[in-house]
């Protein structure tokens, strides 16, 4: 804290940030000229918006005209094709008479006369056993309809070449009804011609809002749909909207339910917009510039300032209360006085807070010594009670017991002992139990090779693990290196990613199958498994057969797993 400077700035020496912000206010005068080219702009587009969808509605009007005159040469076809079939000519006559005339017209793929039931008297050209076939699934209803009154069909596969078609046809006076199926190819050909920019796109839609026409044959023969433009209903004559960079128009085409589409690449439409707006986009760009390097210059020196004061502000949150905060400007005078009050008021909050915490650590050593001390004068109890047993009697249980008390003992006895009282370095714990461990099971010869990482982990968890190591080890003593003087007992404790690793290998003659320790029921293996699931992990076992040894992997997250 004597590394600050003490001081308060004169008064002379501030400048008001309200004034600041009105002289960038009036530097700022660039406002209005980017609200005049703004407003300029906004109804230029307007103006020309509304042009656009003008001529567009022009254009799809002249189109929808055009594919008019298309079907009116077909529908002349059929009047012709019907007066033909009424005269008194034999059905074989009509169909050559329609042959011929047939293969003049590219816009007719084949001609159909059926009977009064929709069955199929006559193809032109001629369908080998197409004689009789069904043609009642169409939409046409020509029952409902006058004599010579033309009806049209949404589009269909056509049962002969499995195409996109569409079906024109009318009844005659014999009721003997005239169909023509139209070479849809022939109709996207007619479009193409009357596109007035390439990249414009002409489509010709059925009631379903399937495309029956287009400029791209694909949209045909993949039956593809109109999705730009929505629902079209029989009371609207026509409609223009902006989609997906399209500037898309329909149309109804006269005495059908179909309808003409004309989309028009935005961007290439809008090319003379843009060009009209860039002498207002130049200026609003000067003006953006100038402001962006005012505006740049008073950050510079404001961030200068305030991070000068943020420093001051930074020093009383890292504890130094006492330092003085300067204030830069007359309107932080407040602010910084309200800081120094609470710096003060802190530091005898930490004060009293840190007293108690020290009293509670103190308190908390003391429980751990008593712990420890009430431990140690149970294993003398126990030691006291298998002295009196009679020699010939079983006390590995005793010794068993005491062992395990002892494991938890020393945890007590660390935590007593070091500085910190929220966990404890299992590495350093397992070399003191490891320690304890040889000098009760040892015997001359028997080598421990230790490599224990420090590793800190909290009571219970370090507790848990205590136990299990104790079980571990005391088994490599009693089984691994039973009767021998050349022993090797390995015991390995790492950490893995966030898991914790503890291996214990020995050099002893192993087990069977039958013999598996993770399998037995003993009260030291129940007590692993059980402290092992307690600690979120599990306990393996490993033997090769004899004189391979035994290795037990114990595997455990550092941290406890929430449920």
């Amino acid at each position: 804290m004597s590394g600050y400077v003490k001081g308060r700035p004169r008064r002379a020496e501030r400048s008001s940030l309200l004034n600041i912000f009105i002289a960038n206010l009036l530097l700022a005068a660039t406002v209005p000229t980017f609200v005049v080219a703004g407003t300029v702009g906004f109804s230029l587009y307007r103006y020309l918006q509304r042009e656009i969808h003008a001529s567009s509605h022009s254009l799809n009007e002249a189109v929808a005209m055009e594919t008019r005159r298309f079907l009116n040469g077909a529908e002349s076809h059929i009047a012709a094709y019907s007066d033909l079939l009424d005269s008194e000519l034999s059905l074989t006559d009509a169909g050559r008479l329609i042959d011929i005339t047939r293969e003049a017209h590219p816009e007719i793929t084949r001609v159909l006369v059926l009977d009064p039931e929709a069955r199929l008297l006559l193809t032109s050209p001629a369908e080998p056993g197409s004689i009789g076939r069904d043609f009642s699934g169409l939409d046409l209803a020509l029952g409902d309809k006058a004599q010579g009154e033309v009806a049209y069909t949404r589009a269909y596969l056509s049962p002969f070449d499995g195409t996109v078609t569409v079906y024109i046809g009318c009844r005659g006076d014999s009721n003997r009804s005239v169909l023509i199926e139209l070479n849809l190819e022939s109709l996207s050909l007619f479009l193409l011609p009357l596109r007035i920019g390439q990249k414009d796109r002409i489509g010709i839609i059925d009631e379903a809002g399937r495309f029956i026409a287009h400029t791209s044959p694909d949209y045909v023969r993949e039956q593809r749909y109109e999705t730009i433009l929505g629902p079209f209903t029989a009371d609207s004559s026509a409609r223009s909207i902006e989609l997906e960079g399209m500037l898309a128009s329909v149309m109804a085409i006269p005495g059908t339910s179909w309808r003409v589409a004309y989309y028009r690449d935005a961007t290439e439409v809008r090319g003379v917009i843009a060009s009209l707006l860039n002498i207002a986009g130049l200026i609003s760009l000067v003006c953006l510039i100038i402001a962006v390097t005012i505006g740049l210059s008073i950050r510079r020196s404001i961030s200068r300032v305030i991070a000068h004061y943020i420093s001051d502000v930074q020093a009383v949150a890292e504890g130094f209360y006492e330092k003085e905060i300067s204030s830069p400007f007359e309107e932080f005078i407040p602010l910084s006085q309200s800081i120094g009050v609470m710096g003060t008021a802190v530091a005898e909050r930490e004060g009293r807070l840190r007293g108690a915490l020290g009293e509670r650590e103190q308190l908390l050593r003391e429980i751990h010594h008593r712990v420890k001390n009430n431990l140690q004068i149970i294993i003398s109890l126990l030691n006291l009670e298998v002295s009196r047993l009679p020699e010939d009697a079983d006390t590995a249980s005793f010794s068993a017991s005491i062992d395990r008390i002892h494991a938890m003992g020393l945890i007590h006895q660390i935590l007593y002992s070091q500085g910190s009282l929220d966990a404890v370095d299992i590495g350093d714990y397992s070399a003191r139990l490891i320690s304890y461990m040889s000098g009760a099971y040892g015997r001359p010869g028997v080598r421990i090779e230790q490599e224990l990482e420090s590793i800190r982990a909290s009571l219970d968890r370090a507790l848990s693990f205590g136990l299990i190591l104790n079980e571990l080890v005391t088994n490599a003593f009693k089984y691994g290196a039973a009767e021998r003087t050349d022993a090797i007992i390995r015991i390995c404790l790492r950490a893995e990613g966030p898991d914790v690793i503890l291996r214990v290998d020995d050099d002893g003659p192993g087990f069977s199958e039958e013999l598996n320790p993770g399998l037995t029921d003993s009260l030291g293996m129940t007590l692993v498994r059980s402290l092992a699931d307690q600690l979120s992990g599990g306990v393996a076992w490993e033997s090769g057969g004899a004189q391979a040894g035994v290795r037990a992997t114990l595997r455990f997250p550092l941290e406890e797993r929430g449920i």
